[in-house]
């Protein structure tokens, strides 16, 4: 049964508030309490304060703490309890304690004669704050050294954040080659109302979509995708060759949320590689045309030496198929020497040569080599160091190079072709046009130009093979001749062209250092 009051038990009078009660309180409390007067005199210590200091009731009150605890003493505490005083408002602060070696939380409630404080032991909340803040603090060095890495390294990285790979982004050197601002999202498949960034990314001349993006293949598969090969082509035409690896990146849960790729830019490499197997071509043709030129060219002579020697001894209709025999024999001698001349195999006579003279010289020859309505002009530097070389080879390297550019504007068509000569500097080594490597040093520049057809960048490739040619009817030896002369000169050869818009030729003759200027040519 529930227990009844009655009314007489509700009207009998409250124990009043005393030092017992007051005593029974304090000791109810969890965390230590004590008092103390405005000496720093303890005056009241409860049971769970004396435990927590290893001292008796009898050690503490009437005695200053300073004198209890001379390790422990705090002006901070001491500055804490002036302020509560002067405030008579309560106050709370965190400290280390010596006596307890322990970090407690105090608080300190001022009264007219002292104050009490009571304190809670925080150790295990400021061992997990430091251990918080060193594990965030390793967290930023880490994250320091990962972009430091990041920037030093020569590898273009790409971050995708997401399973979708809608945001990109990357370390400087891979927005330095896309000519993007730092930070700006890279993704092809941005989020829905980012504009893509204006760059392609193609594989053997096709554009890749997304989905074959290495990045997405990583996070597709979750797998590593390894030595992935492709071009990156920006919008002004700028072609980059990369090679590089992709891994994903997993959660918590071991699901692919991201990826990373780093690629290389070997867009360097493969034109050397290129630039290479070239060469080794071209020198595998020069092989064989200076073998099959050198055998054939003997068979020429006996064919014209026969047909010269029976010439006067057979009658005139005779005679003249002869004569035919002899100008075709006469024409083969001449593809053989240009066969020779791309060999190195020609015979030479070598002299200085003035590269000005010479052209001035066979000036009237070149206006006869170009079709009608195309205009000539020569312009040659007076006074020019001379060239040691064979001076039908400079004839046959201006007149080669003037009947290609004449060609390129077509029979009918107007047009202009110049021939020029200049002195250049070489301050640092080249490859050049053809395969060859162009050391520093002086050189005797001719350049030839027109404004016809242009060349596009596949048959720049190959215009200096020998037997190559975009034209209809002709023998593409021509450009192959003036290579093999050039190369035997060590001297250089360039082509700068556009379709459309015409082609110039410049070809660099090392200058002799013999003597001093060639011949001057005859002015206008």
């Amino acid at each position: 049964m529930a227990e009844v009051h009655s009314a007489d038990d509700r009207r009998r009078p409250v124990e009043p508030f005393s030092e017992r009660l007051a005593s029974e309180i304090l000791e109810s409390i969890a965390d230590p309490v004590v008092a103390f007067d405005k000496e720093y005199r303890y005056t009241y210590a409860s049971r769970r304060a004396c435990e927590a200091l290893g001292k008796s009731l009898g050690e503490l009150v009437g005695h200053c703490m300073w004198d209890v605890f001379p390790g422990d003493a705090d002006t901070g505490f001491q500055a804490l309890c002036e302020r509560a005083w002067s405030t008579g408002k309560p106050v709370t602060h965190e400290r280390f304690s010596q006596v307890l070696q322990r970090w407690v939380e105090s608080w300190v409630y001022p009264f007219e004669d002292g104050a009490a404080t009571q304190w809670r032991d925080i150790t295990e909340r400021k061992q997990a704050e430091e251990a918080l803040r060193q594990t965030e603090e390793r967290a930023r060095t880490r994250a320091a050294e990962l972009e430091a890495v990041m920037e030093a390294v020569p590898i273009a990285i790409m971050i995708a954040r997401d399973p979708e790979c809608r945001e990109i982004v990357g370390n400087r050197l891979i927005y330095e080659m896309h000519r993007l601002p730092f930070g700006t999202n890279l993704s092809v498949a941005p989020s829905h109302g980012e504009p893509r960034p204006p760059y392609r990314v193609l594989r053997d001349g096709v554009e890749l979509p997304a989905s074959e993006l290495p990045v997405r293949k990583a996070v597709a598969t979750g797998q590593p995708v390894r030595d992935y090969e492709c071009d990156l082509v920006l919008e002004d035409g700028t072609v980059y060759s990369l090679h590089g690896h992709a891994v994903p990146l997993f959660d918590d849960h071991g699901r692919p949320a991201g990826a990373v790729a780093g690629f290389l830019d070997v867009t360097e490499r493969k034109r050397n590689e290129e630039r290479l197997r070239q060469t080794q071509k071209l020198e595998s043709l020069g092989l064989l045309a200076g073998g099959i030129a050198h055998d054939f060219n003997n068979l020429m002579t006996g064919v014209m030496g026969s047909a010269s020697l029976i010439l006067g001894d057979v009658p005139p209709d005779a005679a003249e198929h002869l004569r035919e025999i002899i100008s075709s024999a006469e024409r083969a001698a001449h593809l053989t020497r240009q066969l020779l001349a791309y060999s190195g195999k020609g015979q030479l006579m070598v002299r200085d040569v003035g590269v000005s003279v010479a052209i001035h010289e066979i000036a009237s020859l070149l206006h006869l080599s170009l079709p009608k309505g195309v205009n000539l002009t020569v312009t040659a530097e007076r006074r020019l160091p001379a060239v040691r070389m064979d001076p039908n080879q400079l004839q046959q390297i201006v007149m080669n190079l003037a009947i290609n550019a004449g060609e390129a504007i077509g029979e009918g068509n107007a047009g202009d072709v110049t021939v020029a000569t200049s002195m250049v500097n070489v301050e640092t080594p080249f490859v050049d046009a053809a395969g060859g490597e162009v050391a520093p040093g002086r050189y005797i520049c001719i350049r030839v130009a027109d404004t016809g057809s242009g060349i596009d960048a596949a048959a720049r490739a190959r215009i200096f093979e020998p037997f190559f040619t975009t034209k209809f009817t002709g023998r593409g030896l021509g450009l192959a001749a003036v290579a093999g002369i050039v190369r035997a000169q060590k001297g250089g050869i360039t082509v700068e062209s556009t379709p459309g818009r015409g082609t110039t030729f410049r070809v660099l003759l090392p200058a002799s250092t013999r003597g001093g200027p060639g011949p001057v040519p005859p002015r206008g």
